[in-house]
């Protein structure tokens, strides 16, 4: 398997960007259902299309690579002021 980061992992590092220091637990357990919401949605929209063979192994890498693309820009459109 390739040195792939867990959701965990990556939910640390998203938190770290995001969430401002000392921010209330509520808004960190809100934002954390939501960001696992989100990779559960795109996993299983990839796999399903995969397991029913309406995408092949490069369609599944080319989508990969246009969320990649499209969070890429969206983490450059947000800016949190860090105190």
């Amino acid at each position: 398997m390739p040195n792939v980061q867990s959701i965990a992992q990556l939910w640390e590092g998203y938190a770290e960007l995001v969430l401002p220091p000392g921010c209330p637990e509520v808004q960190r357990a809100e934002t954390r259902q939501a960001f696992y919401s989100g990779v559960i949605a795109a996993v299983s929209t990839v796999a399903r299309a995969f397991h029913e063979d309406k995408l092949s192994e490069a369609d599944v890498a080319a989508s990969l690579r246009a969320w990649r693309d499209e969070i890429e820009r969206y983490v450059k459109q947000i800016s949190i002021p860090r105190g």
